[in-house]
């Protein structure tokens, strides 16, 4: 499994030096390759990538290598920093560690851990990806994207998937078997904390930061079937009271 965790935080919090410099810190503690890496296909070493980054005057980045997706981007619409960091070898990658250094330098507005293939197709609206990967598409439910004749088409509805990410302004709705929930999470989602913290069928505990740590099971969501599918559209009533179908 591949597991992939994302990191809110507002517009321009997230500057692409600071991240370079947490992730070669991070893994050079844990003797992580910090070369054979590639920012838009050219092959970079990680103390490389912040001087280019400055001479293309680019503040985002994606970085492949060593079984690491490393994507820093901005919404500016939704006024959002997002950092998403796929791990093949997740299960060693101490993802509490990251978020702790992460929060001590950056307000976390929300992070979250998921299994990469899952999250990819509870969120895939475009046939091709369906297509190039020889998966059966035509029984999906279909919507319009929203744009004017001629960029209008039909995409496919992943708005009730229960892994389904949505932006909206300052965070996104998303879940994940664990999250860590920072301190304006709640005024900006509505959600209650006390209700979530007296939730019998999931475990939360206060960490430093700010955050509020909290986990459900002990695997990463990987299917909508089986009863997971109930179990997630509960935790999203409690954590987006607000959400409205799309």
């Amino acid at each position: 499994m591949v597991e992939k965790i994302y990191v809110i935080s507002r517009l321009g919090m997230l500057n692409a030096d600071l991240i370079l410099n947490l992730i070669l810190d991070f893994f050079k503690k844990r003797d992580i390759s910090a070369s054979s890496y590639t920012l838009y296909g050219d092959e970079v070493h990680l103390e490389e990538v912040a001087s280019i980054l400055k001479k293309k005057s680019r503040h985002t980045f994606l970085l492949n290598g060593n079984g690491f997706e490393i994507h820093l981007a901005s919404v500016l619409r939704y006024q959002v920093d997002i950092l998403s960091i796929s791990a093949e070898n997740g299960k060693n990658m101490f993802w509490d560690d990251w978020i702790t250094s992460i929060s001590e330098q950056v307000k976390v507005v929300q992070a979250w851990l998921v299994d990469a293939d899952y999250d990819y197709w509870q969120n895939a609206e475009d046939s091709l990806q369906y297509i190039s990967h020889g998966r059966p598409w035509e029984h999906l439910p279909k919507r319009s994207n929203g744009l004017p004749p001629p960029l209008e088409k039909q995409i496919i509805d992943t708005s009730n998937n229960p892994g389904h990410r949505r932006f909206c302004m300052g965070y996104l709705e998303a879940i994940g078997a664990v999250m860590w929930l920072g301190d304006d999470f709640w005024s900006l989602t509505g959600a209650n904390k006390n209700d979530l913290l007296k939730q019998s069928w999931l475990k939360s505990r206060e960490i430093p930061n700010g955050l509020l740590r909290i986990q459900v099971g002990n695997t990463l969501f990987s299917t909508a079937s089986e009863g997971s599918d109930a179990i997630q559209l509960m935790l999203r009533g409690l954590l987006f009271p607000r959400a409205v179908a799309v």
